[in-house]
């Protein structure tokens, strides 16, 4: 056998393969949107189809997204669908038009989608008119990172207004860091002989150290895209790659001999990166004192001792999975009565301090219910309450998003311990794990066509005409 018909034969078997992926993608289809529509998926603990998808069938959360889309939208395109159970056009095919086509493009799409490839439908898609918003929408906000080895460029995009405050802090934050420069090269001390950095600049103060630069805030407020090579996108980068033309009021003060004596090394002037970078550590440490979910909300609660009932303080009573919840991981006081007295405060250490935060993240990593992954605003949630005797320590304590840590003190989850065997069950008893649903078949395939693909032709977008929604009804 040649190796052109050797690659002959391995396409034929490609396409068949293909095809019975296809119908099987079509299956998955189908079961996902019975699930989404009878209302199914709240009884898993799942925060979105999608992401039951990615936990049950093991694929991304970018395939998973696709699924469900096509599961949502299926009744707009049963042609399309139809070619997808049929094995003739993809999943990803099919997902393009679910996620991006208007409604009512079925019977446009659907020849296309047999000989187009996913990128060439994304193009077709993107050429329909869209209607008219008004007032225009703002320029969508991003950022984007550029690795180069030995440095790193970051593009920011944001809206005029955004932008001034951007342009107002790195003025403030600069003039200050200035202030500061200017102030410790003063107590040098032969800054009387004449050498000092005022002595050797006697026109750098003539708008004094927090005036107004030609090349500062109001250049900035031309361009609203700042990155780290210009904070305005038509400046030239000064020494530290950041701000240009921002520093050229101060440039007669870099220049002569320093304050430390001739020939020595001067402490270079802050520039624009400067005031950058001291603004993120300014934000930096407000997060990091911010951080713990404990220091959000300090929880006055009320106790009888004698009809173990909880009230907040001033505020209205509490049940049992309300008073769990709140006191969970929150700097919080409890106060016991008898007969509407108070008879003492209960102890406070419980609230998971700073360290141990961290042992817990290094841990545990996201939430530790099966399927879910997040990372952000995370809650230390006790497995023996509190308020039951349970210790704030390691093997006591697991890391929680707030939706489920709300769908446990619900009865909707239970978390059971020590930490390090943790069982997760439904709220039918019923262990969650991470492991995904896959097994070895026990059916043949299925019995379908072998599937072609896209023909691979260059498209010639000139000769397109893109699908027109209809207009709307006018009464």
């Amino acid at each position: 056998m040649s190796p052109k018909e050797r690659l002959a034969e391995l396409f034929e078997q490609i396409a068949e393969l293909t095809g019975q992926r296809n119908a099987i993608d079509a299956r998955i289809v189908d079961i996902v949107a019975e699930i989404d529509h009878g209302g199914l998926a709240g009884m898993t603990g799942a925060r979105s189809i999608s992401a039951l998808v990615a936990w049950k069938t093991g694929v991304s959360p970018r395939n998973a997204k696709t699924i469900a889309a096509v599961a949502a939208r299926g009744e707009q395109f049963p042609r399309c669908v139809a070619g997808l159970r049929e094995g003739r056009l993809s999943l990803d095919q099919v997902g393009v038009l679910a996620e991006r086509a208007a409604d009512g493009s079925d019977d446009h799409y659907v020849e296309l989608a047999s000989v187009a490839t996913v990128t060439q439908l994304r193009k077709a898609v993107g050429l329909e008119p869209r209607p008219d918003v008004s007032p225009k929408p703002q320029p969508e906000r991003g950022i984007s990172r550029t690795d180069h080895g030995e440095s790193v460029t970051y593009r920011i995009t944001v809206s005029k207004i955004e932008a001034a405050k951007v342009d107002a802090a790195l003025a403030g934050k600069r003039d200050g860091l200035i202030a500061d420069w200017k102030r410790d090269h003063d107590q040098q001390p032969d800054a009387a002989t004449g050498t000092s950095a005022d002595a050797s600049t006697p026109d750098a103060d003539t708008d004094g150290p927090h005036g107004t630069s030609e090349g500062g805030a109001d250049r900035l407020e031309d361009n609203p895209v700042a990155d780290a090579e210009g904070v305005g996108g038509e400046s030239h980068a000064d020494a530290e790659g950041f701000g240009g033309e921002f520093d050229d009021d101060f440039a007669d003060l870099t220049d002569g001999h320093g304050g430390e004596g001739e020939g020595a090394p001067r402490a270079p002037m802050p520039t624009t990166v400067d005031a950058f970078m001291e603004l993120i550590a300014t934000g930096w440490d407000g997060e990091v004192a911010r951080r713990p979910h404990a220091q959000h909300t300090t929880v006055v609660v009320h106790v009888d001792v004698d009809k173990q009932v909880g009230a907040l303080h001033l505020g209205p009573l509490l049940t049992d999975a309300e008073r769990q919840y709140l006191s969970c991981d929150a700097t919080c006081e409890v106060w016991f009565e008898r007969a509407g007295r108070a008879i003492g405060a209960g102890r406070s250490t419980r609230t998971v301090n700073r360290r141990l935060r961290r042992a817990l993240e290094h841990r545990d990593r996201c939430c530790v219910v099966p399927g879910c992954g997040a990372t952000r605003g995370l809650h230390a949630h006790h497995l023996r309450h509190w308020e039951n005797g349970g210790l704030t320590e390691l093997d006591n304590l697991v890391l929680v998003c707030p939706y489920h840590h709300r769908l446990h003190h619900a009865g909707g989850i239970t978390l059971t311990g020590p930490a390090h065997q943790l069982v997760v069950t439904d709220a039918d008893g019923q262990a969650l794990t991470n492991a995904s649903l896959a097994r070895p078949p026990t059916q043949p395939p299925p019995a379908v066509a072998p599937c072609k693909g896209p023909t691979g032709e260059r498209a010639d977008w000139w000769w397109y005409e893109p699908f027109q929604p209809q207009p709307p009804p006018r009464n």
